[in-house]
């Protein structure tokens, strides 16, 4: 088959397809803009919609936490008291912990007379009077004081005794006088 059109015809039938071609794309073109532009409505729609409830929302929480204002000047008061009382408690003495630990330290065949603690003793020289069924007991005393945490600076003052004397104490002949200092971290 041979194309007997003219020249100018072909011309004008490619530039009409051309055209139609053209005219498709710029539809398709005009009709994903509109779709574009109504998701772009649609989303902005949303959003403000979302913006207003949102700040309806927040305006009632405001409200409603202002009526919590007292409650949180309360909660503010409660927590003061705790961290007074936190510190207070971690200042406290505890004369049981060291009495503990001293008769802990303290080797068998020794008694102590008599101990007075109070905040004043701590960190301060003072006298403790033990007996002790012999004197290589009452050594012992001096040696697990010395070697202890709870003690320092010890020494002793008079030691006295033995066998054949009585001490002040039944069955503890040997009475001990010793110089001591209780240390201050002994009670934490």
């Amino acid at each position: 088959m041979i194309n007997l059109l003219p020249y100018e015809e072909k011309k004008q039938l490619r530039a009409a397809r051309f055209n139609t071609v053209l005219i498709r794309y710029l539809v398709t073109l005009w009709m994903g803009s509109i779709f574009m532009a109504t998701i772009f409505a649609g989303a902005y729609y949303n959003l403000t919609l979302s913006k207003t409830s949102a700040e309806q929302l927040l305006s009632q929480n405001q409200s409603k936490s202002s009526a919590y204002q007292s409650v949180q000047q309360q909660a503010a008061t409660i927590n003061a008291n705790i961290a007074s009382a936190r510190n207070v408690l971690s200042q406290q003495i505890l004369y049981s912990k060291v009495l503990i630990s001293i008769g802990q330290i303290t080797p068998q065949g020794v008694v102590i007379d008599k101990l007075s603690l109070s905040p004043s003793t701590f960190g301060t020289a003072i006298t403790l009077q033990a007996y002790a069924r012999d004197s290589d007991a009452a050594l012992a005393l001096k040696t697990a004081y010395q070697s202890s945490s709870i003690f320092s600076n010890v020494s002793i003052q008079n030691l006295s005794g033995g066998s054949g004397t009585s001490g002040s104490v039944s069955g503890y002949p040997v009475s001990i006088t010793l110089n001591v200092t209780i240390n201050k971290y002994a009670a934490l």
